[in-house]
């Protein structure tokens, strides 16, 4: 096996694993959603109340897109490099 193969076999390896764990996280943060309980009749108290949950879930949404991202970049390089070497075996 040529180095290119082994590097692409990583990095495809390594892009399945973050897709994986994405997937697996986010249906844990889907287990612990909890509702928020809005007492107030305005716009701000509403806000207000809300904010901290509406924060919490913003973050783990860019967490989750970020790790997501950067598994689809490991998952295309790694086919890249496999392809790569499947080219250049068969032209050799």
């Amino acid at each position: 096996m040529d180095l290119g193969r082994g590097a692409g076999l990583a990095l495809l390896g390594l892009g399945v694993v973050f897709v994986v764990v994405v997937f697996a996280l986010a249906i844990q943060y889907l287990g612990e959603y909890s509702t928020v309980n809005v007492e107030g009749g305005s716009v701000e108290d509403v806000l207000g109340q809300s904010a901290g949950v509406l924060l919490e879930v913003l973050i783990k949404v860019a967490f989750l897109g970020v790790a997501l991202a950067a598994g689809s970049v490991l998952l295309s390089k790694g086919v890249a490099l496999l392809r790569e070497g499947a080219k250049r075996g068969e032209a050799g």
